[in-house]
C-alpha cells in the first residue's frame, strides 16, 4: 500500500540530493577551470577531459558460454573462430 505522505518526503528528500549534486558538480568543474592554466597545452587538456573517455571492453563469449573480457581469452576466441570460418572444403 502507498503512503502519499512518505512519498511526497522522499521525493522532496530526492530533489534536495538532485540539487546538491548539480551544486558540487559545479563547484568541482569551476575549481578545475581555476587550476588549469593560461597556456595552451592546460587549455586544450581541459577541453579534451569531458570527452575522453575510455573505450568500452566488450567481452566475447567461449564455447561454453562464459564471458572472457581478458586480451589473451579474446584473442584465443577470435583465433579459434576464425579457424572455423577459413577452413578448406574438402574436394
Amino acid at each position: 500500500m502507498h503512503c502519499p505522505r512518505i512519498k511526497r518526503d522522499l521525493n522532496r528528500i530526492a530533489q534536495k540530493l538532485r540539487q546538491a549534486m548539480w551544486t558540487f558538480r559545479g563547484a568541482a568543474w569551476e575549481e578545475t577551470i581555476v587550476q588549469a592554466g593560461e597556456d595552451w597545452k592546460s587549455l586544450y587538456q581541459l577541453c579534451r577531459r569531458p570527452t575522453r573517455a575510455p573505450a568500452p571492453v566488450c567481452p566475447l563469449f567461449d564455447r561454453t558460454g562464459i564471458r572472457r573480457y581478458a586480451a589473451k581469452d579474446r584473442v584465443e576466441i577470435l583465433a579459434e573462430h576464425m579457424e572455423e570460418q577459413f577452413t578448406l572444403h574438402p574436394t
